[in-house]
C-alpha cells in the first residue's frame, strides 16, 4: 500500500526506493557526515527540506519523470504542516529497499557516470565555443637550433643534456 499525503489541495504519493529516487537521495547527502536519524538528515538539508522531499514524492497519478520538483517544493515549504518531513523521512527509509548500501550503490554509479561524461561533455563545450587546443601557433614556426645559436643567445645556467666532453678539474 503506497503512503500518501495532503499537502494544500495536491495528494502526493511516496515514490519506491527506484534507483533515481535514490540517486536523488545520494545528491542531496554526498557531503552529510554523521547523519544517523531523521533528525540529524534534517538539520543537514536546512533549507534545502523541501527540495529533498520532493525528490520522494510525486502527485497522485504523475509519472515521477513528469514532476516539477521546484513547484512541489515550494508547496512542501508553504503549505505542508511543521511534521510532513519526519513523516515522509520516516515512511521512506523504513521501505526495504531505501537501506544505505543501496544508497551508497547509487551515489557510486552517478560518480562513475559523471567521471565518463564531465570530460566529454567539456571537450563538446570547448569546441561548440570555438576554444583552440593548447599547442603553440601554427603561425610561428618555432626557431631552429641553428637560428638560435646564431641569434647570439646564450644560456642562464647549465645545460640539461649532459655534453659528451668530460668536465675540467
Amino acid at each position: 500500500m503506497t503512503k500518501t499525503y495532503t499537502i494544500g489541495d495536491t495528494v502526493y504519493e511516496l515514490l519506491a526506493p527506484t534507483f533515481g529516487v535514490l540517486r536523488h537521495v545520494a545528491f542531496f547527502c554526498r557531503d552529510a557526515e554523521a547523519v544517523e536519524t531523521t533528525k540529524d538528515l534534517l538539520a543537514f538539508l536546512r533549507d534545502q527540506t523541501g527540495r529533498f522531499l520532493a525528490g520522494l514524492l510525486t502527485p497522485q497519478g504523475v509519472h515521477p519523470a513528469d514532476r516539477d520538483l521546484e513547484l512541489m517544493a515550494r508547496a512542501i515549504d508553504w503549505e505542508a504542516d511543521p511534521d510532513i518531513a519526519t513523516r515522509v523521512l520516516d515512511d521512506f527509509f523504513d521501505q526495504p529497499g531505501a537501506s544505505p548500501e543501496n544508497l551508497l550503490a547509487a551515489g557510486r554509479s552517478v560518480n562513475t557516470l559523471a567521471a565518463l561524461i564531465l570530460p566529454s561533455r567539456l571537450a563538446r563545450q570547448a569546441r561548440a565555443a570555438g576554444a583552440a587546443p593548447s599547442t603553440p601557433s601554427s603561425d610561428t614556426p618555432p626557431p631552429s637550433p641553428e637560428a638560435a645559436r646564431s641569434s647570439g643567445a646564450t644560456s642562464s645556467g647549465p645545460a640539461d643534456t649532459p655534453t659528451s666532453e668530460p668536465a675540467s678539474k
